[in-house]
């Protein structure tokens, strides 16, 4: 039942949304319209209709759910697909009829205009935080749904639990794993500057700066970053110090256009200390322009001391320079920050089940069971994440025992969330274009805080 939906959809539903409203403004689709979308994207059964005298829950997945391996392979032969037919085979008359929606960013729109028609999924796989938050009025209330036996032993309930009027609803499930982001170590080359991050890691910034100063005098170069084409080395590890200084609520009041980018300490020197570790000679000259493919070549080969990453990155790091070569810690703090030494990481993804579900029941029993020990604990490894079950130990991911993992797990008990999650969409966006300019020194942190706080006021 594999299916792939292309952005052209979003057109589609709206358009034909858009033609048929009816009276009071109420937009309802077209009875023409509603065979054409129940023909093309459902084989004509409507979500939750009985097939036979089957369930069937329509589930809209993305390639967040996939890893590289998975990206190489047919669909049907994902590892989130051979969980659906367990989940399945386990519930005899149950039918999970996924769809691949391509492109993650558009999911949401896409939900929208579906949530108007007769062919809305029944479970979404969505980014977490500010992206869910915006589907509060499509998507159940999972707060009393949820067992306790997965709210006890799961994080990441922040990225999927929106605050309002002084209530706190659960819409989602976080799913995919668990991340942490911040600076990997190559001790032979710290042990040649005079340093050990095992016994004595930096105290706090400043420490670190010092450290890295110390690495360039010896002719390495003191910690290799990237932008990726995405934003990586901002949004993944510099974006930790906004929120160590300012805190999560200042990034989201930022980002909705409550207050000010411009005047937001946090955010400011966020992006001041990269460029100062840029236009220093701290960092590699290449940040903005190296591929994705060769992001990590320098510290793999001995060039670089340290690398800006993630947990995902440590396998094929420990492969190159020995497990017991490799260290990490999560970025080293300001002394005055809010919170210390926390790196980015949490639950980037998530999963909904739609208000328009049939069978909400039996949809809540298929994310209980993608929640379960066993089943997370192999998704985690699937997906080189951490677990967020706090039950899955490090032996039951499959998973080389050492100093590295032990430090990833424990800075992942402290993490700060996703910046880009926590902000709208469109100034995401505009953060992620152009961060890199500002790292580089072609853009100040100043000139960046003004333009978004125009692009907060536009999407408000």
């Amino acid at each position: 039942m594999k299916k792939v939906i292309a952005l052209v959809l979003v057109l589609v539903l709206v358009a034909a949304c858009a033609s048929c409203a009816g009276p009071g403004g109420t937009t309802a689709p077209s009875e023409a319209s509603q065979s054409e979308s129940g023909s093309a994207e459902t084989g004509g059964a409507a979500s939750g209709e009985a097939q036979g005298g089957e369930i069937v829950l329509k589930y809209w997945v993305t390639p967040a759910m996939a890893n590289e391996a998975d990206m190489q392979t047919p669909e049907d032969e994902w590892f989130i697909v051979q969980k659906i037919h367990e989940f399945e085979e386990a519930n005899p008359g149950v039918k999970i009829d996924y769809t691949v929606i391509t492109d993650d960013g558009s999911l949401p729109q896409m939900f929208k205009a579906a949530a108007m028609t007769n062919d809305c999924p029944d479970i979404i796989n969505v980014w977490s935080g500010n992206t869910l938050f915006q589907l509060e009025d499509l998507v159940v209330d999972l707060t009393d749904l949820i067992s306790q036996d997965t709210k006890d032993n799961m994080v990441g309930w922040d990225a999927t639990t929106l605050a309002k009027d002084g209530q706190e609803k659960i819409l989602a499930y976080p799913t995919s794993g668990n991340e942490i982001n911040g600076f990997f170590y190559n001790k032979q080359i710290l042990a040649d500057c005079g340093l050990d991050y095992d016994k004595n890691p930096p105290a706090d910034l400043d420490a670190f700066l010092n450290d890295l100063q110390a690495i360039k005098d010896k002719g390495y170069t003191p910690v290799y970053a990237a932008d990726s084409g995405w934003s990586k080395g901002y949004l993944s590890v510099f974006a930790a110090y906004w929120q160590q200084i300012s805190g999560k609520d200042r990034v989201v009041s930022d980002g909705s256009g409550e207050t000010s980018f411009t005047d937001d300490e946090g955010f400011l020197q966020s992006f001041k200390i990269p460029a100062g570790m840029y236009a220093n000679g701290l960092m590699n000259a290449d940040y903005a322009s190296v591929a994705s493919a060769d992001d990590k070549a320098s510290f793999l080969i001995g060039d670089a001391a340290i690398l800006a990453g993630g947990n995902g990155e440590a396998s094929t790091i420990v492969e190159a320079l020995g497990l017991e070569n490799v260290g990490f810690i999560a970025p080293p703090s300001p002394a005055d920050a809010q919170t210390k030494n926390a790196g980015i990481g949490g639950a980037g993804q998530a999963l909904a089940i739609s208000q328009t579900c049939e069978n909400q029941d039996m949809a809540v029993k298929f994310l209980e069971f993608l929640a379960s020990k066993e089943v997370h604990a192999e998704l985690a490894d699937h997906m080189g994440k951490l677990p967020l079950r706090t039950d899955v130990t490090a032996e039951e991911l499959n998973i080389e025992a050492g100093p590295v993992y032990e430090q990833m797990y424990e800075a992942a008990q402290g993490y700060v969330f996703w910046v880009d999650n926590l902000l709208k969409p469109d100034v995401a966006a505009e953060l992620m274009a152009m961060s890199a300019q500002v790292v580089i020194g072609q853009m100040t942190p100043e000139d960046l805080a003004k333009d978004l706080d125009g692009v907060a006021a536009a999407a408000e």
